[in-house]
């Protein structure tokens, strides 16, 4: 179905088997990492992520070119640090915040409870759902365009997905910040963290991006190694098109992160309806066109389209909330 070249589609089915096998660790630090930042800590999960990917990274060069592990290498790696990032939020929890340890009336569940879980996680799963469609998508186009694409996308993407860490960060924070100072009616702190934040997020995408753009081919070879030039050249023109546009991602996680704080879940949903219509058009039209340029110009497109709207609906719920509209 997604058209995966027949020299590298038993790598990917051996990367899946893996994958699928420790997916319940992925699942054990997202859980945990977001009831962290339910009781206003958004720094530590995000250490044990960015100690996780580090990992990764780490295990990726380590399997594949130390060991020749190949892409089922790639996968364990993935694994073994999100187990990692598990563990270390399970043994933190254990240690340092015992409120949080379950006991059997933890696990006992009411009505009003599990309504008010799915009234705002079932948008959020949406949301995620409909970006993994586009991102499958774009991956058909890359499959089709052959391995050599589809390695240098993968390896561009480990770096790129290091360097869009502390985005997200400045996102995640604003979520936890935005809900409890709206909780407060303390409203003019919530404008005041936007600001902020879109001032060193933004900078920060900045020079993440430039930083990108002049190294990236020394980055890629540590992945591919040498006597790869094409993937390189690949990888490099990937961040010509990401790296220059990271400010529409700082700027979408912070509206999108704020606007799901204070409880508004329809826009990102939205957003995220636009994010599948740019990341489908990339795939189908702009891939056919440009070749690997189209496909990378996905992401930018994906942001822009969404950033959008979720910055015209945090503005005019801000114009709501001064002018007494909504409270």
């Amino acid at each position: 179905i997604m058209q995966t070249p027949s020299e590298i589609i038993d790598g990917a089915y051996d990367y899946l088997i893996v994958i699928f096998g420790g997916i319940f660790s992925s699942m054990a630090y997202n859980l945990l990492s977001n009831i962290f930042r339910s009781i206003g800590d958004a720094k530590t999960p995000l250490y044990f992520l960015v100690m996780a990917c580090v990992m990764n990274i780490v295990l990726d060069i380590l399997f594949i070119a130390v060991f020749g592990m190949g892409v089922e290498g790639a996968g364990y790696a993935t694994v073994l640090s999100q187990i990692f990032s598990a563990v270390a939020c399970v043994v933190y929890i254990w240690k340092k915040i015992p409120v949080l340890r379950l006991t059997k009336a933890d696990l006992v569940a009411t009505k009003q409870n599990i309504r008010e879980h799915c009234r705002i996680s079932f948008p959020m799963a949406f949301q995620a759902s409909i970006i993994a469609i586009g991102t499958i998508m774009v991956q058909i186009a890359l499959n089709q365009l052959g391995p050599t694409s589809v390695a240098a996308h993968t390896a561009a993407q480990k770096i790129d997905q290091l360097a869009i860490l502390p985005m997200m960060s400045f996102g995640v924070t604003m979520a936890t910040y935005s809900a409890q100072n709206y909780g407060a009616k303390k409203y003019d702190r919530i404008w005041l963290g936007v600001r902020e934040c879109i001032k060193l997020s933004l900078t920060f995408a900045i020079v993440v991006g430039i930083i990108l753009n002049l190294f990236s081919p020394i980055l890629i070879r540590a992945f591919v190694g040498e006597g790869h030039e094409d993937v390189v050249e690949l990888g490099r023109l990937f961040f010509l098109t990401n790296g220059t546009t990271y400010s529409f991602l700082s700027l979408l996680f912070i509206y999108r992160y704020t606007l799901q704080g204070v409880g508004k879940t329809f826009t990102p949903t939205l957003a995220g309806i636009m994010e599948l219509i740019m990341r489908s058009v990339a795939a189908v039209v702009l891939s056919n066109m440009y070749g690997f340029v189209g496909a990378t110009v996905a992401n930018p497109m994906a942001w822009f389209g969404s950033m959008v709207p979720l910055m015209i609906a945090y503005y005019i719920f801000k114009n709501k909330v001064q002018h007494g509209v909504e409270q």
